[in-house]
């Protein structure tokens, strides 16, 4: 389901701040999706990190999902900022 921006503003709640929009590759590294990869793949077999391996590469890759996807961070009025991106 797509939501217009004007739909948005009429049904959202307060938004104390908006980040720009960043690159899901530049958001999961920012999250620290090599630091998570590092952690599962620690008592993975061979076969289960290549997976784990292979789908963050297509999770982060600029040549694949990194660059199509974009992420917009919206925060409550009252709520500290979280990660600057």
């Amino acid at each position: 389901m797509s939501i217009s921006p004007p739909s948005l503003r009429r049904h959202a709640p307060p938004v104390r701040s908006s980040m720009a929009r960043v690159t899901q590759g530049r958001f999961l590294a920012a999250l620290g999706a090599e630091a998570r990869l590092a952690k599962l793949s620690a008592g993975a077999t061979e076969a289960q990190r290549a997976a784990l391996e292979s789908g963050l590469a297509r999770l982060i890759d600029p040549l694949k999902m990194g660059n199509l996807f974009k992420v917009l961070a919206l925060t409550s009025p009252g709520l500290p900022a979280r990660c600057r991106f």
